[in-house]
């Protein structure tokens, strides 16, 4: 019920103590949103895999508008490669069949990582240069292709460069980093 109820509350509907009632009341806004403000709406629900079984089937009946003759509402799954595996069973085929597109994101390679630090210093007027060619390679090889991962060694990585006062932050500096971050 925690579930509908921060659904609900996220549409900026009222919460009921009945399932049946906020499903109702959740497709009513929906259909309201879409028919009557011509809004396109979208709900992205992100740690995905996470959700119980029972949530999930219960998105199949509350996105099913019409007898699926309109697409009302766009549900975006984000999760781990888990939630795939969870869809593919037969319990979830109605569930499967309205997948429009499928996303695997494989991870963050060398060449993205050079990419993503040049644009996020340049988004804060940094030197796009303070990490050489040898931080970024054990970077790559420090992430295992995790974005979040990535973001925790960098930020450590400049946190132990800036208190050793380097101009550049090479590999030995990333595996510091990375020392740290398995301690914590």
């Amino acid at each position: 019920m925690d579930f509908y109820r921060a659904l609900a509350i996220s549409l900026d509907l009222d919460t009921y103590h009945s399932k049946t009632k906020i499903f109702f009341e959740i497709q009513n806004h929906i259909k309201q949103l879409v028919q009557e403000q011509k809004k396109n709406l979208i709900i992205a629900i992100d740690e995905a895999q996470l959700l119980k079984k029972e949530i999930l089937t219960d998105l199949k009946i509350l996105f099913n508008f019409d007898m699926d003759s309109k697409n009302m509402a766009t549900l975006i799954l984000i999760g781990s490669p888990v939630i795939n595996h969870t869809l593919s069973k037969n319990i979830f085929e109605d569930l499967q069949q309205r997948i429009v597109m499928n996303y695997d994101f494989n991870g963050i390679n060398e060449e993205d990582i050079r990419v993503y630090i040049s644009d996020r210093l340049k988004l804060v007027h940094a030197n796009t240069d303070i990490f050489n060619d040898n931080s970024i390679v054990a970077l790559a090889n420090s992430c295992d292709g995790s974005l979040r991962r990535l973001n925790l060694i960098i930020e450590r990585a400049l946190t132990i460069g800036a208190l050793d006062k380097v101009s550049v932050i090479d590999s030995d500096i990333i595996m510091k980093a990375v020392n740290d971050i398995a301690l914590i």
